[in-house]
């Protein structure tokens, strides 16, 4: 069966699930105290089939390359840096750390949920611009990865009996706009 989707038809639309659309034993980080984000993708008519798109935020290598540690940085809004990206349009970050040199923080997942098709998601995702996973400290970003996410899901993808995954080491950038306080001590 061939479909010809519309520009409009890609958008995704902020949703309410039903009670038999939330997963019960859901407790995911993102999800707001009102409940699950979700969206649906597609026309009304086809987008039937429940998706789960998840970010994870594990580990951060090699931070103190992109910012001297003898620099002190300005900041406008809670101290501390962190991880953030947009998925969908919710906001997902993790949890803030202090020390570019020797951080840990335990894995943070976002989720959202999705109704859809498999090829009305490839379409989405193949016409997606990257996804940018941005590092800030309080309310500046200070360096972004971007991780692409148009072949996300395989052309000769019909159905999804395994997760997609896309996994791996991303190349952070510096943003331009970085602005540092330096200490002077007489």
């Amino acid at each position: 069966m061939a479909m010809s989707l519309s520009a409009t038809d890609l958008i995704p639309r902020s949703i309410t699930p039903t009670p038999r659309e939330v997963d019960p034993g859901s407790n995911v980080s993102g999800e707001s105290r009102s409940g699950p984000t979700c969206y649906a993708i597609g026309p009304k008519c086809l987008a039937k089939e429940r998706f789960q798109l998840t970010v994870r935020f594990q580990t951060v290598t090699g931070l103190t390359s992109l910012i001297p540690l003898e620099r002190e940085l300005s900041s406008e809004g809670p101290p501390g840096f962190y991880l953030s990206c947009e998925l969908l349009g919710s906001a997902c970050s993790s949890k803030r750390f202090d020390n570019l040199a020797q951080h840990s923080f335990r894995a943070d997942e976002h989720t959202v949920y999705v109704k859809s098709t498999v090829s009305i998601l490839r379409a989405y995702f193949a016409q997606s611009t990257p996804l940018t996973v941005n590092l800030c400290y309080g309310s500046r970003s200070l360096a972004h990865a971007l991780i692409p996410i148009d072949k996300l899901i395989r052309p000769n993808d019909r159905l999804l009996n395994e997760s997609a995954l896309l996994e791996g080491k991303y190349e952070v950038s510096c943003c331009q706009t970085v602005h540092y306080h330096t200490r002077t001590s007489a």
